[in-house]
């Protein structure tokens, strides 16, 4: 089977999944693991060429997200086969790793993925203390969006508190609600910036001085690609989410 991965997070499953060999081309971003940098990269995030991908007479073409639902529109139009997938919980996540273990002939290894995330989440969760401490989680900086999908319930894991719910989208945050909900922990995971985010645009923003957070210094950058990634390495993103819940 010939495999077009079109977002980091299904090349990531892919690899999980013992499936690495069926690709063949994925996107710019897809750098994990680092053998999928060898891969040849036919796209970007939103600037997919669906003719060069057509080129490559793939089997299957996997899209992720609303970003790129029109893209996989687009591929179906071109009589390609396409599986969308656009996890918004947890528990969406893991359906995404059977989807894709099915389309890869990997039912089996799917459900043993499933089993052992969940058995290491279920082991972070355990080890920390539940602390019940209010933690925003920011995806994007301009506007400030609050991250939702499955970071409310991997927060709902460590018996945290999210500024928002999971299933539904990421979305932008205002400062009357920031500001009610004064969290005790900010976690910058901006999509794209790994782990160059910076603090400084924050006190930039109106009444966000006065958030215990920026008062206390409990600003964190954790690497966005544990969070953003809707893969087997929410994992790592559990973790280092545990540990600055134990540091504030």
């Amino acid at each position: 089977m010939r495999i077009v991965s079109l977002a980091p997070s299904n090349t990531e499953i892919l690899y999980a999944l013992g499936a690495q060999n069926q690709i063949t081309g994925v996107t710019r971003y897809c750098d994990y693991p680092v053998e999928a940098r060898t891969k040849p990269i036919v796209s970007g995030w939103s600037d997919v060429d669906v003719k060069k991908i057509a080129e490559l007479k793939p089997d299957l073409v996997l899209t992720s997200s609303i970003v790129q639902a029109n893209t996989a529109a687009s591929l179906r139009e071109a009589k390609m086969q396409v599986i969308h997938l656009d996890p918004k919980s947890l528990e969406d996540v893991f359906e995404t790793f059977l989807k894709i273990g099915h389309a890869v002939n990997a039912g089996t290894k799917a459900r043993e993925l499933i089993i052992n995330t969940d058995k290491k989440l279920a082991a972070i969760a355990q080890a920390h203390p539940k602390t019940a401490k209010r933690i925003y989680v920011e995806e994007w900086h301009k506007p400030p969006t609050a991250s939702a999908n499955w970071v409310p319930d991997l927060l709902r894991l460590l018996g945290c508190e999210a500024v928002t719910r999971s299933g539904i989208p990421s979305h932008e945050i205002t400062a009357e609600q920031i500001t009610q909900f004064n969290p005790d922990a900010i976690v910058l995971s901006w999509c794209g910036f790994g782990t160059s985010a910076t603090a400084n645009q924050l006190l930039e923003r109106e009444g966000w001085q006065e958030l215990n957070a920026i008062k206390n210094n409990n600003v964190f950058v954790i690497d966005d690609s544990f969070l953003n990634r809707p893969g087997p390495r929410l994992v790592e993103g559990l973790r280092v989410l545990a540990e600055i819940a134990k540091r504030c």
